[in-house]
């Protein structure tokens, strides 16, 4: 947001926050269980897949990423068809999911905000919040907030996220 000035109109109301999960019990060994293992996620730049690089720091000791998930529910499919060890998925996703297993959850970020070019029109950007906050009382489009995993859009500001980016020093060489 900062550096593209970007502004922020609403926010999920729910936090963001990533589960690396598997079918299979890694007999107590974590993270570690997975090293040389493959864990499908969706391609970069994904928040996921980012947090996932960082919980192998090590060079030595990676897992075996594969970012060819179409969806995070096609990663889920992935693993439960064998062909992969692990996914990296949302944690909300994890929830509808009871036979999944999680090894590991990333900390949590303020919601995913809907942001806006600095360059579109201040009345047009009220207009955007104005409905994407109102969409929870709104019945007919009641599975479109389940799909996308949360109750509602709330509010947001620059000031939550600032320091978020922190996130990309490892992922993109951020500064």
């Amino acid at each position: 947001m900062r550096h593209l000035k970007f502004v922020p109109l609403v926010r999920t109301a729910e936090a963001t926050s990533y589960t690396l999960v598997t079918t299979s019990d890694l007999g107590g060994k974590g993270l570690d269980g997975l090293v040389g293992k493959k864990i499908v996620s969706m391609p970069a730049p994904r928040l996921g897949y980012a947090l996932l690089l960082t919980l192998y720091p090590n060079p030595v000791s990676q897992p075996n990423i594969e970012s060819g998930a179409s969806s995070w529910r096609d990663a889920v499919e992935i693993v439960f068809a064998g062909e992969a060890d692990a996914a990296i998925i949302p944690t909300w996703l994890q929830g509808t999911y009871p036979n999944l297993i999680a090894v590991k959850t990333t900390r949590q970020f303020p919601g995913a905000a809907v942001t806006a070019a600095g360059s579109v029109p201040e009345d047009v950007r009220q207009k955007v919040r104005d409905a994407l906050l109102k969409l929870d009382s709104d019945p007919t489009v009641a599975s479109l907030l389940v799909e996308l995993g949360i109750t509602r859009f709330v509010e947001a500001s620059a000031q939550e996220y600032e320091s978020s980016e922190q996130v990309l020093r490892d992922f993109y060489g951020y500064q």
